[in-house]
């Protein structure tokens, strides 16, 4: 079952993204060392900014397993052009496997068709399997377009 998240779900959120993390190997909450304070901030913008969405993947005992955030952003050339970009999609261990991370990325699907986005773009963060990702990502009718390296600036 997928559902969005609320301001009470703000400590589960957290809980899974420290696991995202773990993952990756980052003693840290994101790529540019931010705080728990800044995630929080960020996750609550997920939560409550209507351009956001922070979508939760729970069991039937309504146990939280996984997270998905996502924001709709435009083409700078063309204000016309929208669309959803997801910025982390993660499923606990345990419950890879199930189904979990494909209710998400339909999840995301359904939120961009509302936001009325032109396209959805999602990845394979660090610690994601990437044949893993791209296997389900390829299943539900996504192509790869690009690779995107990031590095620090300040």
């Amino acid at each position: 079952m997928i559902r969005h998240a609320t301001h009470d779900d703000l400590p589960e959120v957290l809980r899974l993204l420290e696991g995202f993390h773990a993952i990756c190997g980052a003693n840290r909450y994101a790529a540019w060392g931010e705080s728990r304070w800044s995630w929080e901030r960020w996750v609550l913008g997920c939560i409550d900014h209507d351009l956001a969405a922070c979508i939760l993947a729970a069991t039937d005992d309504q146990r939280v397993v996984g997270v998905c955030t996502a924001a709709v952003v435009t083409a700078f050339w063309n204000k016309d052009v929208k669309a959803l970009q997801e910025t982390v999609l993660y499923v606990e261990p345990f419950s890879a496997g199930r189904g979990y991370g494909k209710e998400l990325v339909n999840g995301l699907i359904d939120f961009a068709t509302a936001m009325d986005c032109d396209c959805l773009a999602v990845g394979s963060q660090e610690g994601m399997d990437p044949r893993t990702a791209e296997g389900l990502y390829r299943s539900m009718g996504f192509s790869r377009e690009e690779t995107v390296f990031s590095r620090r600036i300040k």
